[in-house]
């Protein structure tokens, strides 16, 4: 059995060569390069992560990368969050009219009701608060790894 390539029109690289392995695209890190559109203000994401590894101090690579999952949790909550609020908004602005023909004198506990049941029609809005709230799970899950790590040391 052969491990290695032995096609002579071919790079001839054997397991016990050294190869440069390129970087991973993926990232394991949250990094503002993978984890901000262009959009969004890069200092503003340091800073969470700043805050993140201040308040945890992590002490190895472990640690870290949990760190940084954190910060982008948090990143990402905070985003969909903007989404969900900017749609609510648009919600309440597009079904203004209907509820004020239908309820002259609608309170704004029902106008937001029926504002909620418009965002409910739009698989995307549903989707954004899907990651949202799956974030915001992450992030309690994360806090509390984190914290059992830093009181075991």
């Amino acid at each position: 059995m052969q491990l290695y390539n032995s096609d002579p029109s071919l790079p001839s690289v054997r397991p016990t060569d050294s190869v440069p392995v390129p970087p991973n695209p993926t990232h394991l890190t949250a990094t503002p390069e993978n984890t901000l559109t262009f959009l969004e203000n890069i200092d503003q994401f340091t800073h969470v992560q700043a805050a993140v590894h201040q308040q945890f101090c992590p002490t190895n690579d472990f640690q870290r990368l949990l760190a940084d999952d954190l910060a982008e949790c948090l990143w990402v909550r905070n985003r969909f969050g903007a989404i969900a609020n900017q749609a609510l908004n648009f919600a309440l602005q597009t079904t203004w009219d209907d509820i004020s023909q239908r309820y002259p004198d609608a309170d704004p506990a029902l106008r937001t009701h029926h504002a909620w049941r418009h965002i409910a029609a739009d698989p995307a809005q549903i989707r954004a608060t899907d990651i949202h709230s799956r974030a915001s799970r992450r992030i309690h899950s994360d806090i509390r790894l984190l914290s059992s790590l830093a009181r075991s040391k």
